[in-house]
């Protein structure tokens, strides 16, 4: 019995041991890993800038560089990120010299899945078109995960004749929320407007129907369009938004919409008095916000009554409209009465009209 319970302490403290040294083993390995790259580092950054500033040659530039890839991914990838234009064209250059990007096409051919995975992103980031034969393929996988990573490499490399196919593999086959989409769509910038648009307006024109082509709500799929129009400042847009207005009759879009024309700033060629007075609260606040980014005269009485509105938001935005726009003796005439607003208009002209993110 006592044999055994020593056979029991052996094995426990073998086990000790061998993960003790699996620990040390591998916190060593990534010790000499980063003073390698850290080395590497300091001999290519003065390189890197020598050869953006056009001091060194793109030959010379390539020779410092060597073949262990995985370091050059790590140290360019911040630069990737930060250079546009001609500084970003002369890194992907010299990718392209070293053998970096030709590499990781490769990888993005015949590599195993992970390989795949981190080629897309790889090539993605340089915005390399020769991978979109390939991006494509993978984003027609039932893996979420294949799906998600090229839908991103293809928004990065801007790719817009596939921006259908995205959308319908993002609502069909994965999990991702509207939001994720959103985040991955932006990358496009507005090159993906015009596409935005022309899904817009066949839904509208009944050619496409989004609820049997993406398995979803076709309003929450076109607020998420019209939120991406917003975010661009697309005034291109503006047509189709405020067919949009008096076409569609959901509460959520219009909210969207008036969120998106906030951001493009311009005014449009349409009655705004239903959305003024519309039964939901939210409607009416975006409604008269916009107004104050984009204000016309022609509502001043309407957001004069909307100064005593019951939600605290109309009434805060309606004040805000008339005190920038030379309304404030009619919101000091408010201040001082019993009226409705009173409350409102003095907050507003205590702070000046100046309240942050606003």
């Amino acid at each position: 019995m006592l044999n055994f319970i020593y056979l029991i302490i052996f094995i426990l403290v073998l086990l000790i041991i061998s993960f003790l040294v699996f620990l040390s083993v591998f916190h060593l390995k990534i010790y000499f890993n980063n003073r390698k790259y850290q080395a590497l580092k300091e001999k290519w950054q003065p390189v890197l800038f020598g050869y953006l500033n056009n001091e060194i040659s793109l030959n010379e530039a390539t020779a410092s560089f060597n073949k262990n890839y995985k370091y050059t991914w790590k140290f360019i990838r911040t630069y990737l990120d930060n250079l546009d234009g001609k500084d970003f064209e002369k890194l992907k250059n010299l990718l392209q010299a070293s053998g970096f990007i030709q590499y990781y096409l490769k990888k993005l051919r015949t590599g195993s899945n992970k390989d795949k995975l981190k080629a897309a992103l790889i090539l993605g980031k340089v915005r390399h078109k020769k991978a979109l034969p390939y991006l494509e393929e993978m984003l027609k996988s039932d893996s979420s995960l294949k799906i998600k990573t090229a839908g991103q490499a293809i928004s990065q490399i801007g790719e817009t004749s596939l921006v259908y196919e995205i959308i319908k593999a993002f609502l069909t086959r994965t999990e991702i929320t509207y939001e994720g989409i959103s985040q991955i769509l932006i990358l496009y910038g507005q090159k993906i407007c015009p596409r935005l648009l022309l899904i817009i307006e066949d839904w509208l024109d009944g050619e496409v129907d989004i609820r049997k082509e993406f398995q979803t709500s076709p309003y929450e799929t076109i607020a998420l369009f019209v939120e991406l129009l917003g975010h661009n400042k697309y005034k291109g847009a503006l047509p189709v938004l405020e067919r949009l207005l008096k076409e569609v009759d959901n509460d959520e879009l219009i909210i969207q919409i008036f969120k998106a024309l906030s951001r493009i700033k311009e005014p449009v060629d349409l009655d705004l008095t239903p959305f003024i007075n519309h039964d939901n609260w939210v409607v009416r606040s975006q409604t008269v916000r916009y107004l104050y980014k984009n204000w016309e005269s022609s509502y001043s009485e309407q957001l004069k009554a909307r100064i005593s509105d019951e939600n605290w938001w109309v009434s805060f935005y309606s004040g805000m409209a008339l005190y920038h726009n030379s309304f404030k003796a009619f919101l000091e005439e408010v201040a001082v009465s019993d009226k409705p607003g009173s409350e409102i208009s003095n907050y507003i002209l205590e702070a000046g009209g100046q309240f942050e993110h606003f």
